[in-house]
């Protein structure tokens, strides 16, 4: 098989990259229990919103919707705007607002390489805006998130919980001490798997839920992508090679642990 592998019954369910930058009118949101501070969108986020709607017009992204009442405080890291193109031959969604920015790819999926072209039409596109808004941008996270859906014939016809376990390869043993209020041995409900990576950092959950009406395993992937302090966003291209990297790392995963499931997913060639 050439270069990435890709599935037409892949378990995706959606990709998403996020930013989320620094601003000096943001509160940072309460590590503690309570209201977090609102901030009004004032003339400089409204500056920054229009014109990163004209520069990714320029794409083809001519839908926006905006998911905010104009005049009224925003939460901090709260979408305000989103854009989507008119054709859905390579449906992705960005979203933009006060310290984020985010790009959505939504079925049908295409390949990382498909998504991360289109995603960098909207990196190019924050920064012309920021530019010409004189919003600067120095980000305080990027990260890669895929979430997959495990249901139907992908199940091969295990409770979550023994697929999980069986398939999958992943366990976990309650301690004795915690068994005793048990009547019999409890079932992994949810696993937190987490740890670093040469560029940056991973964490995966899986979780048992419904998808569809039907049993299902949810494996949501969150790569968060090592940066320097004080990183200012002033180059997509380096930006993408470090998602690029933090894809590496989550396919590499994703098909070591999918192994049982190959045939079923049925992979097909391709040149990406």
């Amino acid at each position: 098989m050439k270069g990435h592998p890709r599935f037409r019954r892949a378990p995706l369910v959606e990709m998403s990259i996020e930013l989320r930058w620094s601003e000096p009118n943001l509160s940072m949101p309460n590590s503690v229990p309570g209201p977090q501070l609102m901030v009004s969108s004032g003339n400089q986020h409204e500056k920054l919103f229009t014109e990163f709607g004209r520069q990714i017009g320029e794409y083809g992204f001519v839908r926006a919707e905006r998911l905010a009442l104009l005049g009224m405080p925003i939460l901090p890291y709260q979408p305000v705007y989103r854009f989507r193109r008119q054709s859905e031959e390579l449906p992705v969604i960005f979203q933009i607002g006060a310290g984020i920015f985010s790009a959505f790819a939504v079925p049908p999926y295409r390949t990382w390489q498909d998504f991360s072209a289109i995603a960098k039409e909207g990196l190019i596109s924050l920064r012309l805006a920021a530019a010409d808004a004189e919003v600067p941008i120095t980000l305080q996270s990027a990260v890669l998130r895929y979430i997959d859906a495990f249901s139907g014939n992908l199940l091969r016809g295990l409770e979550p919980s023994r697929f999980v376990r069986d398939t999958l390869g992943i366990t976990v043993t309650a301690p004795r001490i915690a068994r005793a209020g048990f009547t019999q041995e409890p079932a992994e409900r949810v696993v937190q798997l987490a740890g670093s990576t040469g560029s940056g950092s991973l964490t995966l959950t899986v979780a048992e839920g419904i998808r569809e009406g039907a049993p299902a395993v949810f494996a949501d992937w969150v790569a968060a992508v090592m940066l320097p302090s004080a990183y200012k966003f002033d180059d997509e291209n380096a930006l993408l090679e470090k998602l690029d990297e933090a894809h590496n790392i989550v396919l590499h995963m994703f098909l070591s642990l999918t192994e049982p499931l190959r045939d079923a997913m049925q992979p097909e060639e391709t040149d990406q």
